[in-house]
């Protein structure tokens, strides 16, 4: 046992004896990372990666890329289409109850005001809630990644990214039914007492 812990020590305390391994942001600068190694270093390395590029992977990222937009066009589109859907059945729907309003007394930019603020106040839930999970899932998601092997730490989600996305998410969930309401405030307007 003294004997292997005495070889286990001297090769932990002897740099030769270990492999390393670089990792470099860029497949181009390889021959930088290699020369700056060698000669400011002293370290020999291997000159090529430790995967070269595949023209199959760079085909295939090609069309991940291609479809992951398309999907994320689909999927904003979607949504807009719903969040408009949303709005104008909002009003079709209540249609006697603005009338009621107005019938009491309300004029038409309180109405307007009441119907913004409870689209708004749902749609903000809606963000909070989706967000929350959203951010959840990725906080998560990256812990794995993180501790994981080299090739899971490629999954790894960068937060601004994330956070840029959920800003952009939040603006679309806001402005949409805004502007949506706004367009249909001539329809609002033309709602009479009787309707209720």
């Amino acid at each position: 046992l003294s004997d292997m812990q005495n070889s286990l020590s001297f090769w932990w305390n002897t740099p030769e004896y270990h492999e390393y391994f670089v990792i470099v942001d860029d497949y181009d600068n390889i021959p930088e990372v290699y020369n700056k190694v060698k000669n400011e270093l002293g370290y020999g390395i291997s000159s090529t990666g430790e995967k070269p590029k595949d023209e199959n992977v760079e085909l295939l990222s090609i069309i991940f890329k291609f479809v992951g937009t398309f999907l994320t066009i689909s999927i904003l589109f979607i949504s807009v289409i719903i969040l408009i859907q949303s709005s104008v059945n909002s009003i079709r729907e209540r249609k006697g109850f603005i009338g009621l309003m107005k019938a009491i007394g309300y004029k038409n930019h309180q109405i307007f005001a009441s119907l913004i603020y409870e689209q708004l106040y749902m749609t903000l839930k809606a963000f909070l809630i989706g967000g929350a999970i959203s951010t959840a899932v990725v906080l998560v998601a990256n812990y794995f990644f993180k501790h994981g092997t080299y090739r899971q730490m490629q999954y790894i989600i960068d937060m601004k990214v994330f956070f840029v996305f959920l800003g952009a998410s939040f603006l679309i969930a806001f402005l949409v039914p805004l502007i949506t309401q706004l367009l249909l405030l001539r329809k609002l307007v033309k709602i009479q007492p009787r309707e209720a």
